[in-house]
């Protein structure tokens, strides 16, 4: 039988002479209902230990067994599905809590949205969401993932949609009560590929942001709207942001009017923070884009209005004397 040493090793521990690190400080808890397990463990049930052998049935209860600020992790098993059919069917409520999902293409955890309110509600602080899919199931689901809490976490995801009529309205949306809530905002290597023309962005921020870090995804947009990878709420503002190697890519849409921009909405004055590397593709060659908040300094980003050309650099170089 497996177990997941809830003691940890005390006096370290060595494998063909490797030391390895006691990477987990708090508890480790298994989900899976994929109905795939080893011999000799137990199906997964919501009245199990949540250990390897006997998981939890859901991500939900597993964490509410956690411990907040204790560096708790869970791990969500290859193949294991579940639906949510509520706003906060699942909600991230534990402070430092590590979802991690298991497995890489159709076989990572997938959890799908049934309802148009469901979504993952991430309301504690220094929460991180890793390699999970998300699928909407219904027409203009209002959002995937809402963060209402501080250095929220979201890497290697990925977003879409189980057919052409159906799309998220914004598919992370940043929406805490008073500015700053939503503060070290963290989205690193996802993919988010939409087909639906009732989509609007990626990211949506409703409130003042410092220290916003979105970084290495990919967004492919074959809809109607001009789409941006982050819309921000009119007059607030983005403060030590790093916005880097983005691709945002909405060739196909069919609305020539319009452009696709990395950043989009602010009317703030007071913005501070970098953008680098970031490419769009748009239809519109008119109307090409990066941002258009003030204040952000802009380094080797490039668009373009057609397939078959390479993009230009937007804006144009400084000439230094």
């Amino acid at each position: 039988m497996s177990s997941n040493y809830p003691n940890g090793f005390v006096n370290g521990v060595t494998i063909r002479g490797v030391p390895l690190q006691q990477a987990h400080p708090g508890e480790v808890f298994w989900v899976n209902n994929s109905g795939v397990a080893l011999a000799n463990t137990y199906g997964a049930s919501d009245n199990n230990r949540g250990t390897f052998n006997a998981p939890f049935s859901t991500l939900d209860y597993a964490i509410g067994k956690c411990t907040a600020s204790r560096g708790d992790v869970i791990f969500v098993m290859p193949g294991h599905a579940e639906t949510i059919a509520t706003d906060g069917g699942v909600t991230l409520d534990k402070a430092g809590v590590a979802v991690v999902g298991l497995g890489v293409g159709s076989l990572r955890p997938t959890f799908t949205m049934s309802v148009v309110a469901s979504a993952v509600v991430i309301s504690a602080a220094n929460v991180s969401i890793s390699n999970l899919k998300f699928v909407t199931g219904v027409d203009v689901s209002t959002n995937c993932i809402d963060i209402t809490a501080a250095n929220a976490a979201i890497e290697n995801c990925h977003f879409s949609e189980s057919a052409g009529d159906m799309c998220w309205l914004d598919v992370i949306s940043a929406t805490g009560g008073t500015d700053n809530d939503c503060d070290g905002l963290r989205v690193t290597d996802c993919v988010y590929t939409s087909i639906d023309d009732s989509a609007n962005n990626f990211i949506a921020l409703t409130s003042d942001v410092d220290e916003m870090f979105i970084a290495d995804n990919f967004v492919c947009m074959t809809h109607a709207n001009a789409l941006k990878l982050i819309d921000v709420a009119t007059g607030k503002t983005m403060t030590n942001m790093q916005i880097h190697r983005n691709i945002l890519d909405q060739r196909a849409r069919t609305d020539t009017s319009g452009e696709g921009s990395v950043i989009g909405g602010s009317t703030a004055t007071d913005n501070s923070g970098v953008m680098t590397h970031n490419l769009i593709s748009n239809i519109d060659e008119a109307g090409q884009v990066i941002e258009d908040a003030t204040g952000i300094n802009k380094h080797e980003n490039y668009v373009t209005g057609a397939i078959t050309v390479q993009g230009v650099l937007y804006p144009a170089a400084e000439t230094v004397d």
